[in-house]
């Protein structure tokens, strides 16, 4: 597209026109398109043709097919929520192997049959909120004290009656707290059929014939597998 040339003579002859950008932008487009295109409202240093849609570039003047670009889509990613029938499932199974073991050890080792006993409840209890049967201590710590006063006075057989009832009451119970007691009442029977004669009660600790320390440690100690539901708070991911 050339410039025309000035006629000799006039007004302005022998002086050079200044430079113009706009021309030397509008000189690059189609001939078709150079009187129309209007400057981009969403490009820097882009033209448009209202008609066409179509951008141009200031500096060539070509085409650039790049589109009105769009706002990122939000991509929600969402985890996966395993049913509550499948978690139940896996702490029952984990929960068998790990009765069986403590038959075989109480077994084995009548004499150590405490020993078994604590840790078995304390395993028991921890593997309740590990496994998300349960919320953890630090998500629900409703009843913790009603739990252990249940046991010191009432034995968890007895104060799992009390608690249900209490719960039905008022609408509301803890699970973990339910499932200590449920846990404890197992390994308390497991261990009383492997070990034979045993101090284990399965009433009230007090009821005794005379006043014996041993009967009440043994029987207190359920309070190991609530022990193990306030230790398995360690066990959580990183982004909790």
């Amino acid at each position: 597209y050339a410039m025309p040339t000035a006629e000799p003579g006039g007004l302005a002859d022998g002086v050079s026109a200044r430079r113009s950008l706009t021309p030397a932008v509008e000189t690059r487009f189609p001939p078709i398109v150079a009187d129309g295109v209007e400057q981009s409202k969403y490009y820097a240093g882009k033209f448009v043709d209202p008609a066409s849609g179509t951008h141009y570039e200031a500096g060539s003047g070509r085409t650039t097919d790049a589109p009105v670009s769009k706002p990122a889509e939000l991509e929600l990613i969402w985890d996966t929520v395993t049913p509550m029938s499948t978690l139940v499932a896996r702490y029952l199974c984990a929960f068998a192997a790990l009765m069986a073991l403590t038959f075989l050890l109480a077994n084995a080792y009548k004499s150590y049959y405490v020993a078994t006993l604590i840790v078995g409840m304390f395993v028991s209890g921890a593997l309740l909120p590990i496994m998300e049967v349960v919320p953890k201590l630090r998500d629900d710590s409703d009843d913790v004290w009603l739990f252990v006063g249940l046991i010191m006075v009432f034995g968890p057989a007895i104060g799992l009656i009390i608690y249900s009832v209490f719960g039905l009451l008022r609408q509301s119970v803890n699970p973990a707290i339910v499932g200590c007691f449920i846990v404890s009442i197992v390994t308390q029977v497991v261990v009383y059929l492997a070990a034979g004669s045993t101090l284990i009660l399965f009433g009230p600790p007090w009821v005794q014939h005379g006043f014996d320390v041993r009967i009440l440690f043994v029987n207190w100690s359920v309070v190991a597998s609530l022990a193990g539901w306030a230790a398995a708070n360690v066990f959580h991911r990183f982004d909790e």
